[in-house]
């Protein structure tokens, strides 16, 4: 499933935001923590009633979470891992290092 799900905010202390994709019955939940949840063979049928539930953090307890399979959405970080931050700002360092020999050489050659 590689289509982005649209997904609609919701009122609600528990989630921020749901989206149902019809096609391949995927609830999607984004949830206040900031984390995102796919779940698997969900009935369009359960999805409306999510959005007309008066509380949705409760419906999601007694009839999505535990009913059907899940998998958590995971974001790519920005500036990808702390091992590559690590070597990227090791290699800035390196760089400036260099620059700065290159300065005191040219101060030093004349």
């Amino acid at each position: 499933m590689a289509k982005q799900i649209v997904r609609q905010p919701v009122n609600s202390s528990m989630l921020r935001a749901v989206g149902y994709d019809a096609e391949h019955a995927v609830l999607q939940a984004e949830y206040q923590t900031g984390q995102t949840w796919n779940y698997l063979n969900v009935p369009q049928s359960k999805f409306d009633e999510l959005i007309a539930a008066e509380s949705q953090g409760r419906y999601m307890h007694a009839h999505i979470l535990g009913y059907y399979a899940e998998v958590r959405i995971l974001k790519k970080k920005k500036y990808g891992t702390d091992k590559e931050r690590a070597e990227k700002e090791r290699k800035k360092v390196e760089k400036a290092a260099k620059k700065e020999v290159k300065k005191t050489e040219k101060v030093q050659l004349k």
